[in-house]
């Protein structure tokens, strides 16, 4: 087994790093780069890695907690229904939906009024593995393996001094979880690699939160093997010529 891989390493496989700040929607953007990526592997020839931004201003005029900034709202419910979202009516290139903006529900209703746009979905029923790591015996090859096929979707917990974290650092083992009310504080990312530093086994991750986190300007971190919970994969279907429904 390769001990050591990075998907920063193949020409035009990862898109350059959201920024979701202010939102607290980390599993939307990073569902939205894991479909980027699932494009860039899709393309061929002259057209491969030429994938326009997907719209995360689409995703978030949908949701109506959208309102109040999404404060105050039930995480876990609401990715449940982003993701469905996702799955059920796709998601639009931002050069079609137009660029980031705040909250506007009547931009996201004009749009889908129109007869004729192109929508990028997570094809149902497509899930690959999926790697339950909180019990503590995963098949570390077997995620290995899956991140060289592709990279993966992932819950991690995030420990004290991960917001600072610079080039190729990374968190001791022993360093404590970050908490709110004795709560260890959850992140979503995209698990881009493998390998070792010092001895120590890490995964690589691409981040959400801008180009100047973890290593610049990719928006690339490392993290403890013990930080991930679950880690998961699908595909994704482009849809030209799409007809769409009010939802």
């Amino acid at each position: 087994m390769q001990e050591e891989w990075s998907w920063t390493q193949v020409n035009n496989a990862l898109p350059p790093p959201k920024d979701q700040t202010p939102f607290d929607l980390c599993e939307m953007f990073s569902h939205l780069t894991l479909m980027e990526i699932k494009l860039r592997q899709s393309r061929t020839g002259d057209y491969k890695g030429s994938v326009g931004s997907l719209s995360t201003s689409h995703v978030m005029d949908w949701c109506p907690e959208g309102a109040n900034g999404f404060a105050g709202v039930d995480i876990r419910d609401l990715n449940a229904r982003i993701a469905r979202f996702l799955e059920v009516h796709g998601v639009a290139f931002e050069h079609a939906y137009g660029p980031q903006l705040p909250w506007n529900p009547e931009r996201f209703r004009a749009f889908e009024r129109r007869r004729r746009n192109t929508v990028v979905k997570i094809s149902p029923g497509t899930g690959a593995d999926e790697f339950d790591i909180a019990v503590g015996n995963t098949d570390h090859d077997s995620l290995r393996r899956a991140i060289r096929r592709s990279p993966l979707l992932a819950s991690i917990r995030l420990r004290v001094g991960f917001e600072d974290l610079g080039e190729d650092e990374m968190l001791p083992a022993d360093a404590p979880y970050d908490e709110d009310d004795g709560v260890v504080s959850l992140h979503t990312c995209v698990l881009t690699g493998f390998g070792s530093m010092n001895n120590v086994p890490y995964y690589e991750m691409l981040n959400s939160w801008g180009p100047n986190w973890g290593r610049r300007p990719q928006g690339i971190g490392r993290i403890s093997v013990d930080d991930i919970l679950s880690a998961w994969d699908y595909e994704v279907v482009e849809l030209i010529g799409w007809c769409s429904r009010l939802c």
